[in-house]
This record gives structure tokens, sequence and C-alpha cells, in this order.
């Protein structure tokens, strides 16, 4: 996502008025040109006279060669006939630019005596040709520079664009997978409990609400997803009632922090509906997150065991691949028991993506 802030500033740079690269560029070769007109030309103001003359007549033949070389490729440059058309054009626009120097020279009686008229001119059209290509050349070269941005522009938001495809994608399997178990457990408290499960259905729809609030959101505060699964937990608490303890703790840095939407409900979802536990002791459910330097560490604890032989589910199946769109390279996931509990530890380098 910051790349793709980056990249459009560099392209505006390249995409300055024409003219005003021109002038700039011949405004510089003028100013090293002066130097040697005054020394050719004691008087000031004839050096400046041919000076101007020829500044005019460079962004005059220059804007001539641009309008011919716009209707050749790119890719063609090296082509035989774009560079007959490049050698050709330099040439013409050298050539008549140097014929009209040169009369201003000869009839201000500014040449060199001892230099003839035709070599004169003859060196002079060598020269301005020689400036030409230059420029040709020079003038190929920002456009292969501006088309290769534009195209690394292009690679990032068609890549920006599948890697939010993506991302609702992963975000219809995580709602519809949260709804589900939900419906599971107001089934199970209707009978039962129908009072529980009219308050359950309200929670749910709390819930959902924070669902389709973020649901065109890719980052979002670290304390907006802890008070999402703060409402999530009392869903469950719901159906629990004492049997589950949550505490929630994180610091200032930490909450404040842009991270995935949904980031950490895979976790929770995960610590409740897979922890391994006995049903005489209450499931206790810790989130913790802190923030040092640049690293953000998220751990989810669940007391109980880690069932060896069962296979990783869709929640953090989900979550992984979040961590790789997110975080490439910049993050840790691990999930293992430890004490009596079931430590989820998650570690992000860096802003996300």
């Amino acid at each position: 996502m910051h790349s793709m802030n980056v990249l459009p500033g560099k392209i505006s740079a390249l995409r300055l008025s024409f003219w005003n690269m021109n002038l700039s560029v011949w405004l510089l070769f003028g100013v090293i040109c002066l130097v040697g007109k005054v020394y050719f030309y004691p008087d000031l103001a004839s050096g400046l006279t041919l000076l101007l003359t020829n500044l005019g007549l460079a962004l005059l033949f220059s804007a001539v060669l641009r309008f011919v070389y716009r209707g050749t490729k790119l890719t063609d440059f090296f082509g035989l006939r774009t560079l007959i058309i490049v050698l050709a054009a330099s040439l013409a626009a050298a050539f008549l630019q140097s014929i009209i120097a040169q009369n201003l020279v000869n009839q201000m009686e500014w040449g060199n005596p001892e230099l003839p008229k035709k070599i004169a001119l003859s060196h002079r059209i060598e020269f301005t040709w020689v400036v030409f290509l230059a420029w040709s050349f020079g003038y190929y070269g920002i456009k292969a520079k501006r088309a290769a941005h534009q195209a690394m522009l292009q690679s990032l938001k068609s890549g920006a664009k599948e890697r939010h495809l993506e991302l609702q994608l992963l975000r219809t399997r995580i709602a519809p997978h949260f709804l589900f178990n939900s419906l599971n457990g107001i089934a199970a408290e209707i009978a039962p409990h129908p009072e529980s499960a009219t308050k359950l259905i309200h929670d749910v729809s709390d819930y959902l609400r924070h669902l389709l609030a973020e649901r065109t959101q890719i980052l979002s505060p670290l304390a907006s997803e802890l008070d999402a699964m703060s409402s999530y937990l009392s869903i469950e608490k719901t159906r629990f009632g004492e049997r589950l303890e949550i505490s929630l703790e994180s610091t200032r840095p930490a909450r404040h922090t842009l991270v995935p939407c949904f980031l950490l409900q895979p976790l929770v979802e995960n610590a409740i509906k897979h922890a391994h536990w006995p049903e005489t002791e209450p499931l206790v459910i810790s989130i913790r997150a802190t923030r040092e330097k640049e690293t953000l560490s998220i751990c989810v604890t669940n007391s109980g065991a880690l069932q060896a032989d069962r296979p990783e589910g869709v929640g953090l199946s989900t979550l992984r691949r979040l961590l790789e769109i997110h975080y490439p390279d910049r993050h840790e996931f691990t999930l293992q028991a430890e004490h009596g509990k079931v430590l989820a530890m998650l570690i992000l380098k860096g802003n996300a993506l």
C-alpha cells in the first residue's frame, strides 16, 4: 500500500511539461556556450544576440523533432527505420539552424576572417548535429524511463487489485465461519435456556454490525480489533457462562497500530472451539498485545492442551494467508502448548502493507 503512494510521485516528476524540460536543457547548454561566444565575440551584446538566436531556433527545431519522434514506437528505437529517422531529422534540424545562424554571423561580420565561411558553416553543422543527436537520445531515454515507471505503476495497481479481491475472499471465509459457529451456539441454547439464546442473538447482531462497518476496510487500529473481540467473547460468554474467563491487555502504542482487519478473530475462535480442557475447569482466554519500536507482539492464550492429530482449520489457514499478504517475510506465527496452556503468538515487524 505504501509503495503505491511513492510511485505516483515519481511518475508525476517525470511528467514535467515538455517545454519546461526543453527550456531548462537549452538554457543550461546556452550558458555553457556563452563562455565560448564571449571569447570569440568580445562584444557581449553580439554574443548574447547569437546565443538568443540559437536558443530560439533550438527550441523551435526540438519541438519539431518531438513531433516527428512521437510517431515512432519506443520498442523500435534500435530498429533501422527509427535510427534513420533520428539521424535524418536531427541532421535536417542542425542544417537549418546552422544556415540561419551562419547567415547572421556573416551579415553582422562577426566571423573569423581567417576561417573560410564554408568551413565555418561545416563545423557549425557538425557541432549542432551532435547536439541534436544528444538531445534525441535524451528524449528517447526519458520516454523509456517514463514508460518503465508507468508499467511498474500499472503492475502495482493490478497487484493491489488482485490482493484486494483475495482479501475480500478471505473475509468471506471468516464471516460465514463465525456465523456458522454462532448459529450452532444459538440452536443449542434455545431449548434449555431461551433467555440466553435471545441475548445471544442480540450479541451476534451487534458483532455483525462490526463486520459490516469494516467490510470495505483493509487495515484498522488494533484497538478496533480488540473491541470487536471483546464483543465476540461476550457472545461466547453467553454460551459458556461462568466457565469462560476473559482477560484483555494492551499497551497504548499497540492499540494505535494499524493491522489487517479480522486479524484476531481466527486466533480467538481457535482458542475457544479447539481448546481441549476438562469441562470441570474454567476456560481462560487471554489476549495480550504490546509494541516495542517497530515490532508488534500479540499473544492469545487459552487453558488446555493442543490436539496433535487435529488438522488446521479454516480460521488459521486464512490467518496465515493474511500474514503473507500484509507482512511478507516480516512475521512469525507459532502455536504451542506450555504448562497447561496453549499459546498462539504473533510477531509482526514493520507496517502492514
